[in-house]
Order: structure tokens, then sequence, then C-alpha cells
């Protein structure tokens, strides 16, 4: 029988590390449930991301806290630059148009890191201490950093909800059309989400950093592309918030998981964390097909 505190322990963990899947997720709903484009390499710009806080804080000395607000700014000059230079022209076509070339953009950075930072694994310690949750020992900064990854969903929805380019956003997705007829400028809407959605995902690149024990290198990104589009479907795939907290349910299952094949002494139960989450994902949308939330 496992000790309550242990299981409440990774509940609280599972949590915490929810809540970076969840951001590294709600990007890409964002892009899909806007501009209807499928990101395929959406781990690429989460691994540019993890790069930014590491040469951020070599460098300039700047933890991962104020390094995810220099990543943010640069992946939206990255979407406006993508918008306006390549997605513009693609828009309204056919959806797999849209996967082969954000495949194809991911390939690309995979293969620029490649080649300015070669394949060395790269990594760096910023350390806060570790604080007793349920009577164990749990670093600070990933505490912090889970806390961050709420505030910042917190803040997309009071921008979507409080602001008149969130409104602008809501009605382009509601009718491009009935947008345009009341003079929303769609083009620009489309520019500013597409920046918004690649600002958030390297923005959690950055925080990634704080949960990344293998290190950094132009690969990383290929798992977190499997996990993001398995939680953004069980979110709901055209709900930002529907996959922050699907992130949450799949952080927590993933621990929990881990918590439970331990007991049953399996060889390398950490192996099997992945296959049991998507497992489990699969039994709730048998149930809930449209997901958590339907947009």
């Amino acid at each position: 029988m496992a000790d309550p505190g242990y299981l409440a322990f990774y509940i609280a963990t599972g949590l915490l590390l929810g809540t970076f899947y969840g951001l590294a997720t709600v990007g890409l709903s964002f892009t899909f449930g806007i501009l209807k484009i499928l990101n395929s390499g959406h781990g690429s710009f989460i691994m540019i991301g993890a790069y930014v806080s590491y040469w951020s804080f070599v460098i300039l000395g700047l933890p991962p806290l104020v390094s995810a607000l220099l990543a943010f700014l640069i992946g939206f000059m990255l979407g406006l630059g993508l918008y306006y230079g390549i997605v513009s022209r693609i828009l309204g076509g056919p959806e797999l148009i849209s996967l082969v070339l954000m495949f194809a953009m991911g390939i690309l950075l995979q293969e620029f890191a490649k080649f300015v930072w070669t394949p060395t694994i790269r990594g760096f310690t910023w350390d806060l201490g570790r604080v007793s949750l349920f009577g164990y020992a749990y670093p600070t900064t990933r505490i912090v950093g889970g806390v961050v990854s709420a505030v910042i969903a917190l803040g997309l929805y009071i921008f979507l909800y409080r602001t008149k380019v969130g409104r602008a956003i809501r009605s382009v997705v509601e009718s491009a059309e009935g947008a345009t007829l009341c003079g929303v400028n769609v083009n620009r809407i489309y520019a500013i989400s597409l920046a918004i959605a690649l600002g958030l995902t390297i923005a959690s690149g950055g925080l990634a950093t704080l949960y990344v024990s293998g290190g950094i290198e132009p690969y990383m990104g290929d798992p977190y592309t499997t996990r993001a589009f398995a939680i953004a479907v069980l979110g709901g795939l055209t709900s930002p918030f529907g996959a922050f907290i699907a992130g949450l349910l799949f952080g927590v299952i993933e621990n929990l998981s881990y918590v439970l094949l331990s007991l049953t002494n399996v060889a390398n139960p950490f192996s099997m964390t992945r296959f049991i989450a998507f497992a489990m994902i699969l039994v709730v949308l048998l149930v809930r097909p449209q997901g958590i939330m339907r947009r």
C-alpha cells in the first residue's frame, strides 16, 4: 500500500508538470482553432525556446522566467514573419498543405539548430533550492515554473475576453465574413493570432528547461509534438483552454501511472508511463469524442 502522502505528492507534481504541458499545447490549439492550421512542427518551436533560455542564462545570466519573456517576443516576431511570408498564401487551402508546410518548418528549425549549435547536448542549472511537498523534497524552480505557466494561461483568457483585440479574434472564429462586415481586419487578426500562438509555444520551450532532465538538443521537441497533439485532441482541438485543462490531466495521469507501475515491480516503469497516459486518453475520447471542451 502506497503512503497517502506519496500519492498526494505525485498528484501535486503531476499538476505542476501539467501546467507546462498545457501551456505547451495552447499554441497548437490556438493556431488550429483560429487559422485551421495544424502545426506538425510544434515541438521544434519548443526546442527553439529551450535554446533561447539556455543562451540567455549562459551569456546574459537571465533566469528562465525572464528569458521566457524574450522567447515570447522572438516567437511573436517569428509568427508575424511566417504569416506574412508564407502562411497567408495558403490560408483557405486544404489542411494537408498547412500540415506539410509546418512539418517542413519544423525540420528546417531542427537542422538550423543542429548547424548553428551542433548536436551537442547542453544544459544548465538554475537552483532555488527545494521545498517540502507532502513530506517530500521538490525543486522550487519547478513550482515557480508551474505557477508562471498557469498565470500565462490566465493572462491569455483575460486577453481574449477582456480586450478589444481578443473580442476581434473571437469574432473571426465565429465568422470571418461577419467580422469583416463589422470592420475587423481579418488578415491582421490572423497574423496576430499566429504570432501569439508561436510566442506562447516558444515561451513554453523556455520554461521547459525547468523540467527537462536529459538536456537540450536539436531534436528534443519531437516527443513534445506527440504529447501536444494528444493533449489538444483530449481538450478539444479548437479549444486553447480545453488544451490547458487536458495538460493538467495528462500530467497527473503520467505521474500516477509511474507510481502504480512502480508498485507492480515493472522493470522500467518510466518508459511505460507514456503508454498508460495515451491509453487513458483513448478511453476518455471513446466516452467524449469531442474532447473536454468543444471550442
